[in-house]
Order: structure tokens, then sequence, then C-alpha cells
């Protein structure tokens, strides 16, 4: 086949469906327990099988009790600080203490639905970050 420059998409993109198949035959045939009809899908099983995915995924999995606290989840943010001290996020404004921060400084704003907590980049000399935590603004703004 002589080479033009639309022969090379169209030949990933075959080697690319090509793989799909087998990768899609090999999980058939772990789930289900029965053989693939191809010689280089039962390979590609017994690839995925070693590599790929965890055991006990087709098989009975055992019951994993969950943490007894859950996970906190927060959106992390750097932003700058004003000359006023105060930290713009989300539309509202938080302060920072004066003594530990200094204009345009930046600092990491940790936010949960609940709480919004204010951390230096840098730790002073008790090796603590931690600036500020108020509470999370449901409001943007000024309220009426």
């Amino acid at each position: 086949m002589p080479r033009t420059p639309t022969t090379l998409p169209l030949r990933l993109c075959l080697h690319a469906l090509l793989v799909g198949l087998l990768a899609l035959a090999a999980v058939k045939a772990l789930a289900g327990g029965g053989a693939v009809a191809h010689p280089d899908g039962v390979v590609a099983a017994a690839l995925l099988k070693e590599r790929f995915i965890p055991s006990g995924v087709f098989g009975k999995s055992p019951n994993v009790a969950l943490p007894p606290t859950p996970y906190l989840v927060a959106e992390r943010h750097l932003r700058p600080v004003g000359k006023d001290c105060l930290v713009a996020f989300g539309g509202n404004l938080y302060s920072v203490p004066a003594r530990k921060v200094r204009p345009r400084q930046l600092v990491e704003i940790r936010a949960t639905k609940s709480q919004v907590m204010l951390h230096s980049t840098v730790a002073d000399a008790s090796g603590e970050t931690l600036l500020a935590v108020e509470k999370q603004s449901s409001a943007s703004g000024w309220e009426a």
C-alpha cells in the first residue's frame, strides 16, 4: 500500500480499534469465565488478569467496611492578601491576621462545604501554617 498523508491516520485508527476489541474480548472472557475465539484475545485476557485487574474483581469480592469518618474533601486555591488583610474567594472577602501576613503575600485557601481555612504558604517559627478558619458564606457579596 503506498503511503499517503491519509493512510497513516487510518492505519493508526484501525490499530487502536483492534487493540480495543481485543481488550473487550479479554474482559468479557474474564467476566464470564469463557474462552475467547481469537488466540490473541486469550493472550490479552491472561495479560489483563495478571497485570491490570485486581484479584477479586470478577470473583466474590470481600465486603470492605466504610471508614468511620468521611473523607475531608477540600478545594485548594492560592490567593494574594490585599492591603487591608482581606483575601477574596468565591465572591466573598475573608480576613487574615495582619501580624502574620504582608500585602500581596500568597495564602492557600482550603474550602470545604462548611468552612474556609486560610493557610500561609510558609510555616512560622512553631511550624504552623493555619492563619484563620471562617464559616463558608453561602451568599456572594452584600446581603440585603
